[in-house]
């Protein structure tokens, strides 16, 4: 019973540890992509669709 409770904690620590890597990669390449683009946010005119009006939809 010990051996396999101490075979559990071993792969839960190992993909506790993975998962860990996986998401502080992703975190650090969305990161790098939004600075890139930090002073390059497109305009509210420049996309075509009226805001601000009151007029329901069909």
């Amino acid at each position: 019973m010990n051996s396999s409770i101490s075979t559990f904690m071993k792969v839960a620590l190992t993909v506790t540890m993975i998962v860990g890597l996986l998401f502080m990669v992703g975190y650090t390449l969305v990161d790098g992509e939004v600075a890139n683009y930090k002073g390059d946010i497109e305009s509210t005119d420049n996309h075509g669709l009226k805001t601000g009006t009151s007029n329901p939809r069909n």
